[in-house]
């Protein structure tokens, strides 16, 4: 929680996380692959985090570099009649899933003609089934499944191909899916949700290879949960104000052996509102299972849960 710089501010909650936005749709249509041959049929791929682990179809990779949303995006595939993209973001500190969500729907329900075939969401999880008219004629499909992981982490799987299509070339591939979410390393301790929003817009831990140093915009850590010893330990942070000094503390939790490989520490100095970068050296923990603890005025404000790899 050092060295901490400005970065130009981005709301990131303003994401396709019910994924209806007509762009979304737009660019899942232009990524399809048109060679299917070599694709390999019903195996799947594995993806995991601290905080998740899931399965999705082993198509080819989508070129992201043109989509608005690439920042957010952990895997895009297609077999060419189907797209998949696994999504994740913040949920806003201090709001719930449910009501995030039912407001994201309603304001983006203006932008399409949208008819809902499946319309779930609850505090931990949703499901979403909607058709929109395509940019190019016809209609799309788009089969949206998300889970809330530790500390606000929003996971989205996502399938869209054609409305007639949809049944043949996405259906199988999308149950098997979200039958493979598992949510992994629930927190060893309970978080204060509205003490973290008193300052916080959003906190993501984040890495950046050694020898490099922060510099706005051209380089800036990439948000993660896992690292390795070639990796420098870093946050991203939104401040709503500043944090004067002695307010801030963290400390590094080990979720194997339950202690405490690094005692709470105070940080020193003012952090001003706004977008904040911090970068705290080489990581030099040992492979393992970890939590940094956020805190503010003493109370135990965020709980981030991250992997160490060889």
């Amino acid at each position: 929680m050092s060295k901490h710089k400005k970065a130009k501010s981005k709301n990131i909650f303003l994401l396709p996380l019910a994924v209806i936005l007509v762009s979304g749709f737009a660019w899942a249509t232009v990524g399809f692959v048109k060679d299917n041959t070599a694709l390999a049929a019903g195996k799947m791929n594995a993806y995991k985090d601290a905080n998740i682990t899931l399965q999705y179809p082993q198509w080819k990779a989508v070129d992201i570099s043109q989509s608005p949303f690439k920042d957010s995006l952990l895997a895009a595939v297609s077999d060419g009649n189907c797209a998949f993209m696994l999504i994740t973001a913040q949920l806003p500190p201090g709001s719930t899933l449910k009501d995030f969500l039912l407001a994201t729907v309603e304001e983006q329900s203006k932008q399409a003609n949208m008819k809902f075939v499946t319309k779930t969401i609850t505090d931990d999880h949703f499901e979403l089934d909607v058709i929109v008219p395509a940019e190019t004629g016809g209609n799309l499909r788009q089969y949206a499944y998300g889970v809330l992981g530790s500390n606000h982490y929003i996971y989205q799987l996502t399938f869209v191909s054609n409305e007639k299509a949809f049944n043949k070339a996405c259906k199988a591939s999308s149950k098997t899916s979200v039958k493979s979410v598992k949510l992994l390393n629930p927190p060893s301790e309970k978080a204060d949700a509205q003490k973290l929003s008193e300052y916080f817009k959003s906190f993501a831990l984040a890495k950046l290879a050694i020898g490099k140093t922060v510099a706005p915009p051209k380089t800036v850590p990439t948000k993660t949960t896992v690292f390795t010893s070639k990796d420098q330990f870093c946050t991203i942070a939104e401040l709503k104000k500043d944090i004067p000094a002695g307010v801030l503390a963290a400390a590094t939790y080990s979720i194997e052996t339950q202690q405490y490989v690094s005692e709470k520490a105070v940080f020193p100095s003012v952090i001003k509102a706004g977008g904040s970068i911090g970068c705290g050296g080489q990581n030099d923990l040992p492979p393992g299972r970890y939590e940094l603890k956020i805190y503010l005025d003493d109370v135990l404000a965020g709980v981030y849960p991250f992997t160490v790899k060889k």
